[in-house]
């Protein structure tokens, strides 16, 4: 949320350094909208096959290393025209990973609760661990918006976009500590093997594991 705010705040910003006109700031927008879009649905597949765990981690690096690489290619739009317009767009398409990401965390999160069904005091968290990754957005858009008016005026758009990849640092180093869901386990153990494995310990007969 904090990278997709920013886009469309320094938006018109962008647009009046290399001399855009309305339309042309709205076709790109239009472009970035409909290429976040293709991105954020070849996702669900992607983790279907290599996981919940790596899916959380590639799309939140992913989103962070978009964000890194808008500054980038916000410059090159300056200096090479057009070619600089199509990386913008597919750098910013790219950021659908991080729209993405919400999808994840909660097939994620259904999968982790299934597993914890068993025991009423986690079940009973179910509701405040959700509350808690939807307020994911309002903060992050209220993290952008402090972010753009401490940091444009020391190094203008490009800065709030670079700081926007730091997080990344951090959920690399989380990710050592992140477990895979016990669903996705039991479900790759048993196309390994060619057989159903054992249901995982503590999980209810009448969890579904998709």
């Amino acid at each position: 949320m904090y990278d997709f705010v920013l886009f469309g705040n320094l938006l018109p910003v962008l647009a009046a350094e290399v001399g855009w006109a309305p339309a042309q700031s709205t076709a790109v927008n239009t472009w970035v909208t409909a290429g976040t879009a293709l991105v954020a649905f070849a996702v669900g597949p992607l983790v279907d096959r290599i996981g919940r765990r790596k899916g959380i981690l590639i799309s939140v690096i992913g989103a962070a290393i978009a964000s890194l690489l808008t500054a980038v290619a916000g410059w090159a739009v300056g200096i090479v025209g057009g070619i600089g317009v199509v990386l913008l767009i597919l750098v910013r398409s790219a950021a659908g990973l991080g729209y993405a990401e919400q999808s994840v965390n909660a097939a994620y999160l259904n999968e982790l609760f299934a597993h914890a069904y068993a025991d009423p005091a986690k079940a009973r968290r179910r509701g405040l661990i959700y509350s808690l990754v939807q307020s994911g957005w309002p903060i992050g858009s209220v993290l952008a918006a402090a972010s753009i008016y401490l940091l444009f005026p020391v190094g203008g758009w490009a800065l709030c976009f670079v700081v926007a990849a730091f997080p990344a640092i951090f959920i690399v180093i989380a990710g050592r500590w992140l477990k895979e869901s016990p669903q996705f386990e039991a479900h790759r153990h048993a196309n390994t093997n060619g057989s159903p494995s054992p249901r995982p310990s503590g999980e209810s007969r009448c969890a579904r594991p998709w």
